[in-house]
């Protein structure tokens, strides 16, 4: 059994992202009470996950670590976290309202 990730606002039911575009989801997969560890545990979440439109990534956890908690939440997550607030500063500065 597989379910989306609570954070993952954008796959939830009534997204416009989901509603309006053709999605297909690339990501890691948190699965904590029993580690994936063989190849025929990937292939079997691998295609539970494609029933999903999903494409697991199976990574060890310095991996993961280092890119969720490092470029993830301390590059991309502020990037595109302060971008109305960019958009909003810009749009003052030509008198757009």
């Amino acid at each position: 059994n597989a379910t989306w990730a609570e954070s993952l606002l954008a796959a939830t039911e009534g997204s416009r992202i989901v509603r309006d575009y053709d999605t297909h989801w690339i990501g890691t997969v948190d699965c904590k009470t029993h580690p994936i560890t063989t190849q025929e545990e990937r292939d079997a979440v691998s295609e539970l996950l494609a029933g999903m439109d999903c494409t697991p990534l199976f990574v060890d956890k310095d991996v993961h670590d280092a890119h969720y908690l490092g470029m993830c939440k301390q590059v991309l997550w502020p990037a595109f976290h302060n971008v109305d607030l960019v958009d909003l500063k810009s749009s003052a500065s030509i008198g757009i309202k």
